[in-house]
C-alpha cells in the first residue's frame, strides 16, 4: 500500500531565516507546494523548479468557499501519489487557521517539528 501525504507547515513569523529545518526539508521535496501571501517571497524562492506552486491566498470578503476549493485541491493532488505541502505564514496551528484543512483527510497527526501530517491509505496502482 501507497500512503499519500499532504503537510501543514508554517513558514515563520515573516523571517525567512526562521523556518525550521523541518520546514525547509518540505519545500525542498515536496511536489506541490500551496502557499499564501503570509509567506515570506524568500521562502517561495526557494521552492525547486520541479516543483508546482500553487497560490491559494484569500483576502478579507473572499467566499468561504475558497477554504473548500484548496481542500479538494490538495487531496486531489495527494490522491495522484503526489507529496503535498500547505505553506502557513506563522504557526499554522495558532494564527493560519490550519485546522480547517484536517477534515478532509480521515487521519492526522501532528508531529514534534510542528508540521502536520496527513495519511491516508490507498492501495497501489496494479
Amino acid at each position: 500500500m501507497k500512503r499519500n501525504k499532504v503537510f501543514i507547515c508554517g513558514a515563520g513569523p515573516g523571517d525567512a531565516g526562521l523556518i525550521t529545518v523541518k520546514g525547509m526539508s518540505l519545500i525542498k521535496n515536496c511536489d506541490v507546494v500551496f502557499y499564501d501571501r503570509l509567506v515570506d517571497k524568500k521562502i517561495i524562492d526557494e521552492i525547486p523548479a520541479k516543483s508546482e506552486k500553487i497560490f491559494v491566498g484569500r483576502s478579507a470578503g473572499d467566499s468561504p468557499g475558497h477554504q473548500d476549493y484548496t481542500n479538494r485541491l490538495m487531496v486531489t493532488y495527494a490522491r495522484k501519489g503526489k507529496k503535498v505541502l500547505r505553506l502557513k505564514g506563522g504557526d499554522p496551528f495558532v494564527f493560519g487557521r490550519g485546522a480547517e484543512g484536517q477534515p478532509v483527510i480521515p487521519e492526522c497527526r501532528r508531529n514534534r517539528a510542528g508540521t502536520t501530517a496527513y495519511q491516508k491509505r490507498s492501495k497501489s496502482p496494479s
